[in-house]
């Protein structure tokens, strides 16, 4: 994969079954308000109940609410394994997620710092 399409091409590819669950284990089945619960502002501080609620009105009105920082149990998997697996491309990674209704037109949601 690294040699062949990091940087290269698109890569597209499906999950097995066994796969699937367990990412989605790992993200606690989609539940915004866990997730929320395990991912951080950019000064690494919790988010409140109040931004919870307000989050679940944006997902209310058709708006995606945008997570850059996250550490759920899938996260940090994803995280070590790329330590793991592609040492030499980087040490470290940032997994973010976001949550979005159908049919709602993406959020941009990279961030740099």
């Amino acid at each position: 994969f690294l040699k062949e399409h990091w940087g290269v091409k698109p890569f597209a590819t499906s999950l097995s079954e066994d796969m699937l669950t367990i990412i989605s284990v790992g993200f606690y089945d989609g539940n915004m308000a866990e997730c929320v619960a395990n991912c951080r502002k950019e000064d690494n501080s919790s988010f409140t109940e109040s931004e919870l609620e307000a989050f679940q009105s944006d997902l209310d009105q058709r708006r995606s609410v945008i997570l850059p920082f996250c550490f759920t149990p899938g996260a940090l998997d994803i995280k070590r394994a790329f330590v793991r697996d592609c040492s030499g491309y980087g040490n470290d990674i940032e997994v973010g997620m976001y949550f979005s209704r159908p049919g709602v037109e993406p959020a941009p949601w990279h961030y740099n710092g």
